[in-house]
């Protein structure tokens, strides 16, 4: 074999061993994507003393009903045994309460750093950057911030006509609203419950 010919040759193998190492690096890349788990995610289920589902009692039982825009993702704590995540959001326009400018919105569940595990409420989502939505809160004094309602107090706002249709709604249902009580059980009404 000439030189020339040794010289291709040995070309050839060099591109096909480049060739080889190119695609067993990239095979190696996926499988280690694909071995990449992502945080296990656990669904809390709760009960409540009235029903959220409807709409008179869960205003009644708010201190605020607006809409309002998520600027960002502020924090997570854990206040019991779950993480809490917080947001910082826009108010754009009450319904029920006075709020105004930037508030936190506290929104039960989010990623626990020590367990690895992200816990979600009711299959409600975490709020998403950028995105409108109805809230339904609750004021909580000692960690100022407003805590959602689990699944009915995080309406997400896709476009204008359901911008308008949840206003409307909730406008109505404000006027209608069913003040939550604590129901003692058997005995007199002592004006306290």
């Amino acid at each position: 074999m000439n030189k020339k010919a040794l010289m291709i040759t040995a070309g050839i193998i060099l591109a096909l061993v480049g060739i080889f190492s190119y695609a067993n690096a990239n095979s190696f890349k996926d499988q280690a994507l694909e071995n990449k788990q992502e945080p296990e995610t656990v669904i809390v289920h709760t009960t409540s003393a009235l029903d959220l589902s409807d709409r008179n009692q869960l205003v009644g039982w708010a201190d605020n009903v607006f809409v309002g825009k998520v600027v960002k993702k502020k924090s997570s704590k854990k206040l019991n045994t779950l993480p809490e995540t917080q947001f910082a959001v826009e108010v754009k326009k009450n319904l029920k309460g006075e709020l105004t400018g930037t508030i936190v919105v506290n929104q039960q569940g989010g990623y626990d750093e020590e367990e690895k595990k992200t816990y979600v409420i009711e299959h409600d989502k975490l709020l998403e950057e950028g995105k409108k939505y109805l809230f339904v809160t609750k004021h909580n004094k000692e960690q100022n911030f407003h805590t959602l309602v689990p699944e009915y107090g995080d309406l997400l706002i896709e476009n204008d006509v359901k911008y308008n249709k949840l206003v409307k709604e909730f406008k109505t249902v404000s006027t209608k609203q069913v003040p939550f009580k604590i129901d003692p059980g058997p005995g007199p009404d002592t004006g306290n419950n």
